[in-house]
């Protein structure tokens, strides 16, 4: 016989901010601190704001009747940060091609905001972070060169950031990400579509997750504490007001 008994409906799931890189309450991999201590940014969430600028951007995407928009599929991203008083406002998006997908047309109704695409390091070697000090990732990061929109969001803001001014304070830095599809877009493999960067709260479901190489990169792109301060980091461009340089560096 079929179930019958009623039963109370499930609460909606009210995850309204979903996070990129990690939880405050981890370990940093870059300088092994804990992220809620010593560091300007601990965790990068999203805001009710960025998912509206995604919404604009994604309608006037969906205006673009040209061949290229129509028939591809690409991530979105956008950051704002608030850092030494100054908010910045950035947006950008993945993808290996030299002419990106998203152009000045499609931001016409996000007043304020600004595109960058910034190059993608082709190694492991010589990221930045955004505080300025050049990165290396671990062997243990697979996919380290994916050309993702978060990445290039955080490469931006590095490179909007004067660096003549003493690192911080940092008020915030918020990110969110969409994965677009055009409307004539057929994916190689309907298996790798795009379900997996689909977001969790029934709130904000249609904004995404940074993929998994993402995830990993961007603890390590996030860390501002000072390259002198972390034994093991021999690569580095530290601020003015960072610290002295050790001897051979």
């Amino acid at each position: 016989m079929p179930d019958t008994k009623p039963r109370r409906p499930k609460a909606p799931d009210r995850t309204n901010n979903l996070l990129h890189g990690g939880s405050r309450i981890g370990t940093c991999p870059r300088c092994g601190k804990l992220r809620n201590k010593g560091h300007g940014v601990p965790e990068i969430t999203e805001s009710e704001e960025l998912r509206r600028v995604l919404g604009l951007i994604k309608t006037a995407l969906r205006t673009d009747t040209s061949e290229r928009i129509r028939t591809n599929a690409f991530m979105i991203g956008v950051i704002q940060a608030t850092i030494r008083g100054r908010k910045y406002r950035l947006v950008s998006c993945s993808g290996r091609e030299d002419a990106p997908w998203i152009t000045a047309e499609h931001l016409k109704n996000v007043s304020g905001w600004k595109f960058v695409y910034p190059t993608v390091p082709n190694g492991r070697k010589n990221w930045q972070n955004i505080r300025g000090d050049r990165v290396n990732f671990p062997e243990s990061i697979k996919g380290v060169t994916s050309p993702c929109a978060a990445m290039r969001l955080l490469l931006g803001l590095s490179q909007a950031i004067p660096r003549s001014d003493p690192w911080g304070p940092v008020a915030e830095v918020l990110i969110a990400e969409e994965y677009y599809k055009g409307r004539d877009y057929v994916p190689k493999d309907p298996k790798k579509d795009s379900e997996p960067w689909r977001g969790q709260g029934e709130i904000c479901s249609w904004t995404a997750h940074s993929c998994g190489p993402c995830e990993r990169r961007i603890p390590y792109l996030i860390c501002d504490v000072p390259a002198d301060a972390i034994p093991d980091d021999t690569i580095r461009s530290p601020r003015p007001g960072s610290g002295p340089r050790r001897p051979g560096s």
